[in-house]
């Protein structure tokens, strides 16, 4: 079973009982990739020290795959496959195409796309190409079986957001973006900003966290209700400037598979924000531990300190981080 991110897979992890058979559960990523070669960039007139690395990017090949020939992959989430190039400056997985190198991996096997090609699409693409039969037949030469569910399970029949729902999915079936309309029910209420952030504020408990959600457009949109929101919940931690405080919702932004730790993930901030002893905490994609004694991680840490330089201090400051060598 693969999944487009961790934290699917480890939800579908937790459904399987038999402790063995979850071996059998990873990412796209994970599941068909494996670790080629580093790139490494130091700073000019320097010498080729850790200290001095100004960029690094790591290469990953299409692993070989193992798996007996009468296997059946099942792609959760498959809405979010992209099929365009991937760029980035620090990563680069096989041809960058995923689909593509999804296809490659599995060779002559089957596999079994299962989505919703009415929520996300990939990465600057309009539809999904996995969910999409005309396009997998042209571009892959393949023959493709498609069912679609229709019958409603997690909704009531009557309910306003089932109607709002089946009225979206009916515009973007047929292209109509612009003509999308959200009438008020009995479970949908039209408020306006200041109410939703008084009413999230209200309805926020550190200890449940599917209580309230906000959805926005934008990230940024999502960082100024984020601030709002929180001004009201914390006000002395706010005016204090504490970087985060007990009841704090914390998001993990990056996979660490070694802690199972997975981009998406809450947690709750500890007593005061304060690492226990022998804990972990990672931070984006720079962990506050590095592994010193490889290269590779005394690398990583110079090149992060580098980066990090106007945000760190090494004197227990503000931000109450130390460096210890």
């Amino acid at each position: 079973i693969f999944t487009p991110t961790g934290r699917a897979a480890k939800i579908i992890k937790s459904m399987i009982k038999d402790k063995h058979k979850r071996n059998n559960v990873s990412t796209i990523h994970h599941g068909i990739y494996t670790w080629d070669h580093d790139w490494t960039e130091y700073s000019e007139d320097l010498p080729r020290l850790p200290e001095n690395v100004s960029k690094i990017k790591t290469y990953f090949k299409l692993a070989s795959n193992k798996d007996q020939f009468n296997t059946v992959y099942v792609c959760d989430e498959s809405s979010m496959i992209s099929n365009r190039k991937n760029k980035s400056s620090t990563i680069e997985f096989g041809s960058g195409f995923l689909l593509k190198d999804l296809f490659q991996f599995i060779g002559n096997r089957k596999i079994i796309f299962v989505g919703d090609n009415a929520q996300l699409p990939p990465i600057n693409m309009e539809s999904s190409p996995a969910l999409d039969k005309k396009y997998l037949e042209e571009k892959f030469d393949i023959g493709v079986m498609e069912v679609e569910l229709t019958e409603i399970m997690r909704q009531k029949k009557h309910s306003g957001i089932l109607k709002n729902a089946s009225d979206i999915r009916a515009k973007i079936k047929s292209r109509q973006y612009d003509q999308i309309h959200l009438p008020s029910h009995d479970d949908v209420t039209k408020i306006n900003p200041i109410q939703a952030i008084d009413l999230c504020a209200e309805s926020f408990n550190p200890s449940r966290f599917e209580n309230c959600m906000m959805i926005t457009h934008t990230r940024q949109l999502s960082l100024d209700y984020n601030l709002k929101i929180r001004h009201k919940i914390f006000q002395n931690v706010v005016n204090n400037n504490e970087i985060f405080t007990v009841g704090d919702r914390l998001v993990c932004a990056k996979n660490n598979y070694l802690y199972e730790l997975f981009n998406g993930e809450w947690q709750d901030a500890g007593l005061l924000g304060i690492l226990e002893e022998g804990e972990v905490k990672f931070f984006d994609e720079y962990p506050i531990n590095y592994d010193y004694d490889t290269v590779l991680g005394r690398t990583y840490l110079a090149n992060h300190l580098t980066l990090l330089q106007d945000h760190l201090k090494t004197n227990n400051g503000d931000n109450g981080l130390s460096c210890l060598q």
